[in-house]
C-alpha cells in the first residue's frame, strides 16, 4: 500500500514537472511568435499598401492621387488629376458561399460603373470562381446609382454559383447606394 502511495506521488511529481516544462516551451514559442510578428508586420503592411495603390492605379490610371473616404462599410478612393475628380473606386464585399467576396468597383465621377474586379474570394474553384469572369462582371458596366441592379432581372447570375453571384451583386449594390449617399 505504501509502495503504491509512493508511486502515486512520484507520478504526480512527473505530471507537474512535465506541465511546467510544457508551459515553458509554450511561453518561449509565444515569445518567438510575438517577436516574429513585430518584425514582419510593418513589412506586410507596406506590401499591402503597395498592392492597394497598384490596384487603384490600374482602376484609374489617369489619377495622380487618391483621397480615401469611409462610409457605410465601403471604402472610397476618389481619383484626382490636377485637383479634379476623374473617378471613384469603391472597395466593398459581399457574403459568398465560402466567405467574403472582396470587390473593387470603379466608377466615373457621376457614379456610373466602368469596371468591377474581384480582389479576393474563397469560392469553389470552377464553379463560384466563375463570377470573376468578364461575362458576368461586365453586366455591371454602365450601371449608376439609382439604376435597378436586381439579380436574375437586371443581371444574370452565374449558373451553379447563385450564392457567389449574390455576393458580387450585393457588393456592387452597396457601392452604388453608398456612392449616391456620399457624393450626391
Amino acid at each position: 500500500m505504501e509502495q503504491a502511495e509512493g508511486q502515486s506521488r512520484g507520478g504526480l511529481k512527473d505530471v507537474v514537472r512535465l506541465g511546467v516544462i510544457l508551459a515553458l516551451f509554450t511561453a518561449m514559442a509565444g515569445a518567438a511568435l510575438a517577436q516574429t510578428y513585430g518584425v514582419t508586420a510593418p513589412v506586410i503592411e507596406a506590401r499591402e499598401a503597395a498592392a492597394l495603390m497598384e490596384s487603384l492605379r490600374e482602376g484609374l490610371p489617369e489619377a495622380e492621387e487618391f483621397e480615401p473616404e469611409e462610409a457605410g462599410g465601403v471604402t472610397f478612393y476618389k481619383g484626382l488629376k490636377g485637383g479634379q475628380a476623374v473617378g471613384v473606386i469603391a472597395l466593398t464585399e459581399g457574403a459568398g458561399y465560402a466567405g467574403p467576396v472582396r470587390l473593387m468597383v470603379t466608377m466615373d465621377p457621376e457614379g456610373s460603373v466602368s469596371s468591377v474586379r474581384i480582389l479576393g474570394m474563397s469560392e469553389t474553384p470552377g464553379i463560384g470562381t466563375k463570377v470573376a469572369e468578364p461575362a458576368f462582371l461586365d453586366q455591371y458596366v454602365g450601371k449608376s446609382p439609382g439604376d435597378p441592379v436586381a439579380l436574375q432581372q437586371d443581371v444574370q447570375a452565374v449558373s451553379g454559383a447563385t450564392v457567389s453571384s449574390k455576393a458580387v451583386n450585393a457588393g456592387v449594390q452597396k457601392a452604388l447606394a453608398t456612392f449616391k449617399d456620399v457624393y450626391h
